[in-house]
């Protein structure tokens, strides 16, 4: 089945909500109420669909780092990758009962 385009709703008002979207520091909730005060009737769900379609306020995620596994090793992180924290291992979870103990406690 052929996709069908739709027309943008918000295409028309893009100078609005650029405007609103700097007053409102970023806040779409606010932006939408600052819009249909206005007289301008864009559902929520579209508006931030548009935004998300221009990248207003959208942030480019950066990678926390490279890992890299052999195939088919298992990855069990260090407590140093977990910021020194220690990890509970639940060993075994049978109705009733709660059998676990830390990490540190395995090795």
């Amino acid at each position: 089945m052929p996709r069908q385009e739709r027309a943008d709703q918000a295409t028309p008002h893009v100078d609005a909500i650029l405007e609103q979207y700097g007053r409102c520091k970023g806040n779409l909730v606010r932006v939408w109420e600052e819009l249909t005060a206005r007289g301008i009737a864009i559902p929520y769900s579209t508006l931030t669909a548009a935004c998300r379609r221009r990248g207003i306020g959208v942030e480019n995620k950066q990678p926390a780092g490279e890992y890299d596994f052999a195939p088919g090793k298992d990855y069990e992180p260090t407590d140093a990758m977990r910021g020194g924290v220690t990890a509970v291992r639940v060993t075994a979870a049978i109705p009733g009962t709660f059998r676990a103990w830390r990490q540190s406690d395995c090795t």
